[in-house]
């Protein structure tokens, strides 16, 4: 008699699973939902986010220059004007190497050094200039947080920074 009622039971479970839609096929290897891909270099990073540029190139379709956006943050006492400083050549010499390391991938890179007040600013502006549906950026869920709310109409996804 208890078998039954363990068999009633799991009926029930499979019938609302599949009615809720708990249990789904998994997608097709390869199907991606994301077509425009914009991988975003951090200007504090010491080093080029490799983990979330593998990501980024494995989400690019073939034979499509990878967008690489690298935000130089402008203190509010310096003009947007102003000629480049250090922090402009140091995050040039970071984007430089991400261009790098993506053509050992053999994946084509158009980078953008932009200069702004914010990252959310410049983050927000590129990713409408460009069309982006996804954002690749490699950091901490506190990193992540902080520019959210201001990826406009992209989706976010965060790479966990390898140690």
């Amino acid at each position: 008699m208890v078998w039954a009622w363990v068999f009633v039971l799991a009926a029930l479970a499979g019938v609302a699973g599949y009615v809720f839609g708990r249990w789904r096929a998994p997608a097709p290897r390869g199907a991606c939902p994301w077509r425009r891909p914009l991988l975003l270099v951090d200007g504090d990073a010491a080093h080029p986010p490799l983990a979330a540029l593998a990501v980024a190139c494995r989400l690019l379709p073939p034979g499509q220059p990878l967008p690489v956006l690298a935000p130089v943050r402008l203190p509010l006492s310096v003009p947007l004007d102003a000629p480049p400083g250090e922090e402009t050549e140091r995050v040039a010499g970071l984007l430089s190497r991400v261009e790098r390391a993506a053509g050992d991938r053999g994946v084509v890179v158009r980078g953008h050094l932009c200069r702004g007040r914010t990252v959310r600013a410049v983050l927000r502006q590129k990713v409408e200039e460009i069309g982006a549906d996804v954002v690749v950026l490699q950091g901490s869920m506190a990193r992540l947080a902080e520019l959210v709310p201001e990826v406009g109409g992209a989706q976010p996804l965060l790479v966990p920074e390898r140690p």
